[in-house]
């Protein structure tokens, strides 16, 4: 049964039930329906064919699924009671004292088999106890009965004789009014459960989570039809216990009970039903979810459980959508529902929604795919918001460059022509030095846009590709520089830009970080026909390597890289140097490719 016994074997030991009740209940059926011991032959053979058969089947189908093993072990152990209990259609004493005994053990077996649902987890714990002792007693009972009168007024529908019935094969003596007694006594024990039954279910319905109160609903109605008639039967013989008085009561109630498997499984097929349309809801409404906490919030509204929560795994600790740490010893008697997740995302929900595994089935996979999703979005969020960032910063520095540099140089040559002019009006002599000096200037301006020009775009990218690039990029660094570029051809120029800059980046920070002399080396191949690979490596002083910054050189790296479908690897260790490695795409991409032209 559900955490109690491994599936395997609740699984053999409801098929062992349900053979037994079968193998014992199909002879008793035929002999029912052409015997001539019963005044209805095939009444009896058509309900007892219910009571074994149906449940027999329908057990056997809950037990072999998840969710409902409990229920389905329980339904077929009423089969097997069933049919113990409808030896009454074979004549003897023996099988009349059987039957009747037995007949009192199906009332609090099938009240049990109702609680099972994994819904009424709170009402079974309260009142399995009382329905488990009510079953000897009544048993206990019912034998004691027997033993003083001859015919008891209880037993199976469609039960009467043809004539007079064999009557008990353990009367000893014959005792009206302690058979009268004995009669109340049954009465008590097992109306009084089904009291303590009826109350917790209702308890629970009013009491308990949402989920759990809308999934109750059905099993309290069931109860109450089956069980009114009954006890309204049960109060008729205990004030004239003749034989036959509680016949039309067991027609009504044995009928009903005929039909609870079938309306047991109505109630979960019709939960499968609405399993597929809130797939088809879920489907629609994730789709527009961008952020954990509206994926949270849409299964919440969806399942209908203001309860459950998104639980994220944060080292040895549980956090939600919002940060916050997770009571886990406080969340213990929830399910937990894995999502099939890299992450671990976990859902926290009623546990009644536990007995429902096709649906959380269903839930664990959307789920998990608009989280990861709503991952995407928010990764594509933050690398637009740090490339908006990076090209607000390399403004900023085209600005300052400008200010500080050519721009002063240049109001200064036209504060000097201002002062050369005056001074070649009085001293023509000094024109070869003023000029001489103008050149020098305009000179020092041209290199200064030059570099400006080179960090923004180099012209050799642009005209000759990446190997001639980064050899020129080698040929102007600070230190020494091994290139080993091989011939990848052109690609993409977003991928050659992403692939240039992240080099440059990787040698400046080589040889601002790197130690007095580093061994640099930078690497360039193709990687079959698909993509480029590339790597920087120094054998500096390195670093310990942990989450990347926003605003940092590294995120700029990666966000460059990324930016072009291309993957980027950084490993460095103290003392160990550092090798930034990344994969990009080969094939140029047309502009008319992409809009299918």
């Amino acid at each position: 049964m559900d955490g109690i016994l491994p599936s395997w074997v609740a699984w053999y030991v409801a098929l062992g039930t349900a053979g037994f009740a079968v193998a014992l209940g199909t002879p008793l059926v035929v002999a029912a329906a052409t015997g001539d011991h019963l005044r209805y032959p095939v009444a009896a053979a058509v309900l007892r064919a219910c009571w074994i058969g149906l449940y027999a089947v329908v057990g056997l189908a809950l037990a072999r699924g998840e969710g409902q093993r409990r229920l389905g072990l329980m339904m077929t152990s009423c089969a097997a009671l069933g049919a113990i209990a409808s030896t009454d259609v074979l004549p003897g004493a023996g099988a009349y004292t059987v039957s009747r005994t037995a007949t009192l053990a199906v009332v609090p077996l099938l009240a049990l088999m109702l609680i099972s649902v994994p819904e009424a987890r709170a009402a079974r714990l309260r009142a399995w106890g009382v329905l488990v002792i009510s079953i000897p007693v009544v048993l206990g009972l019912g034998v004691a009965f027997l033993t003083v009168a001859a015919e008891a007024p209880w037993g199976q529908a469609a039960s009467d004789c043809a004539g007079t019935c064999a009557g008990s094969a353990v009367q000893v003596a014959d005792a009206p009014g302690v058979a009268h007694v004995l009669v109340v006594a049954v009465a008590l024990a097992l109306v009084a459960p089904l009291a303590v039954v009826a109350r917790e279910v209702v308890r629970a319905a009013r009491t308990e989570s949402p989920v759990a109160g809308r999934s109750l609903r059905w099993v309290a109605w069931l109860l109450v039809i089956w069980v009114a008639p009954l006890a309204v039967g049960l109060v008729v013989i205990s004030v004239d216990p003749e034989p036959g008085r509680l016949s039309p009561y067991l027609v009504t109630t044995s009928v009903i009970r005929a039909v609870l498997p079938i309306a047991i499984l109505g109630v979960i097929v019709g939960r499968l039903a609405r399993t597929a349309t809130m797939r088809d809801e879920l489907t629609l409404r994730l789709a527009h979810a961008e952020d954990p906490a509206e994926v949270e919030h849409v299964i919440t509204d969806v399942l209908g459980d203001p309860s459950l929560r998104l639980a994220f795994r944060d080292g040895t600790e549980w956090i939600d959508v919002h940060g916050r740490p997770i009571d886990v010893a406080a969340d213990d008697d929830r399910g937990w529902i894995p999502l099939d997740d890299p992450y671990g995302a976990t859902l926290v929900v009623d546990r009644a929604l536990q007995a429902q595994p096709e649906r959380m089935h269903v839930i664990a996979g959307l789920g998990a795919a608009a989280l990861e999703r709503a991952r995407t979005v928010a990764e594509l969020r933050a690398i637009r918001r740090r490339l908006v960032q990076v090209a607000d910063e390399e403004r900023h520095r085209i600005e300052r460059n400008l200010h500080d540099g050519a721009q002063q140089r240049l109001i200064g040559m036209a504060i000097r022509v201002e002062m050369a002019r005056e001074t070649l009006a009085s001293h023509p002599e000094m024109a070869p030095a003023i000029l001489r000096d103008f050149g020098t200037d305009v000179q020092q301006v041209l290199d200064e846009l030059r570099e400006l020009a080179h960090g923004l775009h180099p012209p050799v990218l642009v005209d000759h590709g990446l190997p001639d690039a980064l050899r020129s990029m080698a040929r102007h660094a600070p230190v020494p520089v091994e290139v080993s570029a091989a011939p990848v051809g052109r690609l993409d120029p977003l991928a050659e830009s992403a692939v240039y800059f992240c080099c440059a980046e990787a040698l400046q920070n080589a040889v601002k970080h790197g130690g007095p002399r580093p061994r640099i080396c930078i690497g360039l191949d193709r990687d079959g026909d698909d993509a480029v690979m590339f790597e920087v490596t120094d054998d500096g002083s390195g670093f310990a390597v942990g989450p990347l910054r926003p605003g940092t050189g590294l995120m700029g790296m990666r966000d460059r890289v990324e930016g072009v479908d291309g993957t980027l690897t950084i490993e460095s260790a103290p003392g160990d140097g550092t090798r930034v490695a990344g994969r990009v795409p080969a094939a140029r991409r047309r502009a008319d490719g992409l809009v299918g032209a």
